[in-house]
This record gives C-alpha cells, sequence and structure tokens, in this order.
C-alpha cells in the first residue's frame, strides 16, 4: 500500500524537477531580429468571357463557337433569335464589352442585310430596362462597360433581325466580332 502510494510521489516530483531543468535551460535563450523579408505579389489583369449557346443547335451548324439563328418564318417584321447567348464574365479589371457586326450575305446571290437591321439586347445586370439597340455598319457598339474590377456575373445576350418585303428569300451569314477593351 505505502508503495502504490509513493509511485505517484515521485512521478510528480520527476515532472516537477525536469520541467523546471527544461525552463531554466531555456530561459538562457535570448532573441535576435533578423532580417525583414519583403513579399510582393503581381496579379495581372484577368478577364475570362465564355459565350454558350445551345448544345443541340451547334450539333446542326457547322460553326466552331456560338451561333445566332433567326427564323424568318412570318413575312416582314422583327424577329428576335431562336435561342439567346449566355455570357459569364468574371474580371479583375475595368473592362468595354464592344460588338460589331457584319454585313449578313445571302450563301447564293450574294444578296445583302445591313448591319443596322441587327440589334443586340445585353442584359447588364446593374441596370433593370434594356432595350434592342441597332448595330451601326463599321462601328464598335460597347454592350458592357464597368469602371471597376472585381465582377463575376452570368447574363443573357439576345438578337433581333428586322427585315422587309425587300429581303428576298435565302441563308444569310454574317458575323458578330466580339471585343474587350481592359485598363491595365
Amino acid at each position: 500500500m505505502f508503495r502504490r502510494l509513493l509511485t505517484p510521489f515521485f512521478i510528480i516530483v520527476f515532472l516537477l524537477y525536469f520541467s523546471t531543468t527544461v525552463f531554466a535551460a531555456t530561459s538562457d535563450w535570448q532573441l535576435i531580429t533578423g532580417p525583414t523579408v519583403k513579399v510582393q505579389a503581381i496579379i495581372k489583369p484577368y478577364i475570362n468571357i465564355n459565350i454558350n449557346s445551345p448544345i443541340d443547335l451547334q450539333n446542326k451548324i457547322q460553326s466552331e463557337g456560338p451561333v445566332v439563328i433567326f427564323d424568318c418564318n412570318q413575312g416582314p417584321g422583327a424577329y428576335q433569335s431562336l435561342y439567346p447567348l449566355t455570357f459569364n464574365i468574371i474580371s479583375n479589371t475595368p473592362f468595354q464589352l464592344q460588338f460589331e457586326a457584319s454585313d449578313l450575305k445571302e450563301q447564293n446571290t450574294n444578296d445583302i442585310i445591313a448591319p443596322e437591321k441587327l440589334a443586340v439586347r445585353f442584359n447588364d445586370p446593374e441596370k433593370t430596362i434594356i432595350n434592342f439597340s441597332p448595330f451601326v455598319e463599321g462601328e464598335k457598339k460597347i454592350v458592357y462597360e464597368t469602371s471597376i474590377g472585381g465582377v463575376s456575373f452570368s447574363t443573357i445576350c439576345d438578337f433581333q433581325l428586322d427585315i422587309s418585303y425587300k429581303d428576298k428569300a435565302g441563308t444569310y451569314e454574317g458575323a458578330i466580332f466580339i471585343e474587350v477593351l481592359y485598363l491595365p
């Protein structure tokens, strides 16, 4: 019984003795301030614009990239594109998103539909009402602009085509050129 009582006593004395010895040994250490290491991070401007159109549409059209299609089946008037494009935008720098439209040329006859008959509506997430805005031949149209970096959003972009009785039947093709201007 006495032996059982002594064992915890010796363990406590042992721990106290060696812990104070370790403490006494570490108290001889002195602090010397070393050199300062500077940290520098260089973050380059980053703009990522991903444009999506329906996948089943891509299989029917021989094209690489997004496609805008109008089914003008009711005579003269304004037609909205069958499928809007979805824009996913991430940027850490201010930028402008610009569009420019080319003529739409008929494949067999080379008849032309001018870019002024084509209009765009880019749904800016910061605005509540957005109307279609027509293209002007040879001019770039600013469809979105931000003066700050750090934006991330998804939005819809619709197109509209106005045809008249003068536009002959056929399949017309053209392009919308997209440019991004940014502040480095």
